[in-house]
């Protein structure tokens, strides 16, 4: 179900005109078109549940594959950094197995979930020490773990719900990821055009970001995100 607090305090601020999009993993119930938009605009921020508590922004950089995945550096445990895709369509962070047993990760139980096309997907969860990236650091960290992730060399992605208090901003152009203090972000609602978000947030553990679009003259609820390269379409609205 959806938080009616969140909802009420999430947005995204749009400072771009060419916005194209990839892939939906899940969507919330009622929604009528599944897709993504979020791959190359200028700027888009996403506004988190509270005030940014950090005294000035910073930023991180980041980099895109080939396949146009967002990479961006993650600490785990006490000294490895590592790269992960951020995948704003998978609502939990899920790393490598590889890497969960080498943080010593315990055991948590285990989240189901359905993709795109309807298939279900039960995901193990554990505990790891820390999981940071920039200033948000998370101690104690729920993780998924999936084993396709070591047959392809990925490390693992990160959700957006790590991001539940940080309000940040993706520069696609520059390869920047700017976590906002209140002044920048006051700066950026300014500057661009606010849009709502609707949230499918799973009792604090997975976190799907959605928004109302216009696909030709249909219009309907779509998933954000990043973690696939392409838009989907509802084969009952294409």
């Amino acid at each position: 179900m959806w938080k009616a607090s969140c909802r009420s305090f999430y947005e995204c601020a749009d400072t771009a005109t060419d916005v194209s999009g990839s892939a939906a993993r899940t969507a919330p119930r009622g929604a009528t078109v599944r897709a993504c938009v979020l791959a190359a605009a200028l700027a888009i921020s996403i506004v988190g549940l509270f005030p940014p508590c950090l005294d000035a922004q910073t930023a991180i950089p980041f980099t895109r594959t080939v396949d146009g995945f967002v990479l961006i550096p993650v600490s785990v445990g006490e000294a490895d950094s590592i790269q992960l895709i951020f995948d704003t369509g998978s609502g939990i962070d899920v790393l490598a197995p590889s890497i969960i047993q080498r943080l010593h990760g315990r055991p948590a139980g285990t989240f189901t979930g359905f993709r795109m096309y309807g298939d279900r997907i039960d995901i193990p969860l554990f505990v790891i020490p820390t999981l940071s990236i920039g200033p948000v650091v998370r101690k104690s960290a729920v993780v998924g773990s999936w084993d396709v992730l070591d047959s392809l060399h990925v490390a693992g992605t990160i959700a957006a719900n790590d991001f539940r208090n940080q309000p940040f901003t993706l520069d696609f152009v520059h390869g920047v990821m700017t976590f906002e203090a209140a002044r920048s972000l006051a700066s950026r609602r300014s500057a661009g055009t606010p849009r709502p978000l609707l949230l499918d947030d799973a009792r604090g553990l997975s976190l799907d970001l959605f928004a109302k679009f216009l696909v030709a003259a249909d219009s309907g609820v779509c998933d954000i995100d990043t973690g696939s390269p392409m838009a989907t379409i509802g084969i009952r609205t294409a």
